[in-house]
């Protein structure tokens, strides 16, 4: 080889030298930005907040929280749909932006299943039915029972048609024939508030979130949502033991744009099992806002939740009558 070819064969290595950290990079090489389905102090919002600070900590970038409240937290998800699938841009989503408005509307600007890869399911509120303490009843069957002798004279809060608390309010009245009056609000907090205030007289409401109104006798809670009992509160049986067996529960996952390499998915998606399994960060973080976590999943197995999910609501639909509109 001559001095020319060798130099050039130098030039072409030290080039390669320098580059080539740059190209293997490790994830993530600048911060992350996380848009909240939610506004700022909700549980969505809190919970997130904490685990972006610690993937901060841990990743050693700054993964930011951006709260895009609206429209049920449409802005937010579809924002991230359209987002460079590079890990960059990831989001969060709950039931009724994932799993209903999906089954309900004709012209929502995202497909759950098909536009984001699935990071993590980050815990299910832990619901229940809960009644003010001047209304005669301690069960679910007692509660059908005094809803169908005085139809109409129960009023039962949600914070909106698109809510777990309103379909289930429908699915009694069109499988058992009880008969109460919806009271819409414009937020939970709101509609926990009339139900302390005796403007209601039920809600389906975050157990945990109420725990001192339970715990002082304003509240009972009749039964709560999910596959088990609470640990703080295990006298009150879950709905499939009260007789009431609904496929509704609210939960919340984290969000990448489709096509996010698999590598960043994974990563991620190891970081936030690891929170979801730490009895730390449960305790501080989410048991205070009435969250309980999830059984780790990979991201093939959230993909396979979104979906039971969406089929298990397709028929609460069918049953109640309603129509994507």
């Amino acid at each position: 080889m001559n001095k020319s070819a060798l130099a050039a064969a130098i030039a072409v290595i030290a080039s390669l030298a320098l580059t080539e950290p740059a190209m293997a990079q490790p994830y993530p090489a600048k911060p992350v930005r996380v848009l909240v389905s939610g506004g700022a102090g909700g549980p969505n919002d809190v919970q997130n907040r904490a685990i972006a600070q610690i993937l901060s900590a841990n990743l050693g970038q700054p993964f930011v929280i951006e709260n895009r409240a609206g429209a049920q937290g449409t802005l937010a998800l579809e924002a991230c749909a359209r987002a460079t699938p590079d890990g960059y841009t990831l989001c969060t989503g709950a039931t009724n932006n994932i799993n209903y408005m999906p089954t309900l509307r004709l012209n929502l600007p995202y497909e759950p299943l098909k536009d984001f890869a699935p990071v993590a399911h980050t815990g299910f509120v832990d619901a229940g039915i809960q009644v003010h303490a001047s209304i005669p009843v301690a069960t679910m069957d007692e509660l059908i029972a005094y809803a169908k002798a005085k139809p109409g004279v129960l009023n039962w809060a949600s914070f909106g048609p698109n809510t777990s608390s309103f379909y289930f309010m429908e699915s009694l009245r069109r499988t058992r024939g009880a008969e109460f009056l919806h009271v819409p609000y414009k937020s939970s907090a709101q509609s926990q508030q009339a139900l302390i205030a005796g403007e209601v007289q039920v809600n389906l409401y975050s157990v945990g979130q109420a725990l001192s109104q339970i715990k002082a006798g304003k509240l009972k809670v009749l039964a709560v949502m999910g596959s088990r009992r609470l640990p703080y509160m295990p006298a009150a049986p879950t709905l499939k033991e009260a007789g009431v067996d609904l496929p509704l529960s609210t939960w919340y996952m984290q969000f990448a744009p489709a096509g996010t390499p698999k590598d960043i998915v994974l990563r991620l998606n190891g970081e936030v099992n690891k929170l979801m399994t730490s009895a730390q960060f449960v305790e501080k973080f989410m048991t205070p806002i009435g969250v309980s976590p999830p059984d780790a999943m990979s991201p093939e197995e959230l993909s396979v939740f979104m979906k039971r999910m969406r089929d298990g609501f397709a028929e609460v639909a069918k049953t109640i009558g309603l129509k994507p509109e």
